[in-house]
């Protein structure tokens, strides 16, 4: 066997001892993932026992796929990327219940983004059924230049100028301009200029919020279902 054979020999291992190397990291990095999401769902499940609340591992909403349209996402964004909406795909560890005799859900959705390097992102939505309301269907989220890359021009801000930090912190763009000022009364306006931005999508009954690639944890979602609540209040109240 000459060097130049040895050379190859030495070569070929070291490849092999990368790749073996690379798939024992992915699968390592695989296990603990799988654990730590097995471990989160445990606790939702527990959070939900606890409340007397049900849990599903895996849930569809009709009612979400109705509301996508409005999410601020569109097919095809500016640059010609795709731009997925999150509201489209499947629910997981999904809580249910009953609060203030309106019920709600709880679950989280991942849905891969990203215009050059596609990425997972996970987040953690809060849902509730208002039959006693009939909301405009509206889209509010936080003002950002990625937003502008994925609009749709007949989606046009609507801006209140007694509210000017509302205004330049949100997005805020629906079917019926009217009614979508006439909810949006002071009160309201004043809710969201007090509390950090977030996502809200709305219409007919229903009512959707969401930090966009936040999860949160069983011990914060009783505090954030109340937060949802005190929004809903302030609907109610600029009926």
């Amino acid at each position: 066997m000459n060097s130049d054979d040895i050379f190859s020999i030495a070569k070929v291992s070291f490849y092999v001892i990368i790749a073996v190397f690379a798939i024992g990291v992915f699968i390592s990095l695989w296990i603990i993932q799988n654990r730590k999401e097995k471990k989160h769902a445990a606790e939702m499940q527990a959070l939900a026992a606890r409340n007397g609340w049900q849990f599903w591992g895996r849930f569809n909403f009709p009612f979400l796929a109705e509301l996508a349209r409005y999410s601020g996402k569109t097919e095809t964004g500016l640059l010609g990327g795709t731009i997925e909406n999150p509201l489209t795909v499947s629910s997981k560890n999904v809580i249910q219940g009953i609060i203030q005799g309106r019920a709600f859900a709880v679950f989280e959705q991942t849905f891969r983004t990203g215009h050059h390097r596609r990425y997972d992102v996970t987040q953690t939505l809060f849902a509730v059924e208002l039959k006693d309301m009939n909301l405009p269907v509206f889209c509010l989220e936080p003002d950002s230049f990625s937003h502008f890359l994925s609009w749709n021009f007949d989606r046009l801000d609507i801006d209140f100028y007694t509210h000017p930090n509302f205004s330049g912190t949100y997005l805020l763009y629906g079917q019926d301009e009217s009614r979508i000022r006439n909810l949006f009364q002071p009160k309201v306006l004043s809710f969201y200029e007090q509390n950090s931005p977030f996502t809200t999508v709305a219409g007919g009954n229903y009512l959707v919020i969401y930090e966009v690639g936040r999860v949160f944890s069983p011990d914060q979602i009783p505090d954030r279902l109340g937060f949802m609540f005190a929004l809903v209040n302030a609907f109610r109240q600029s009926k």
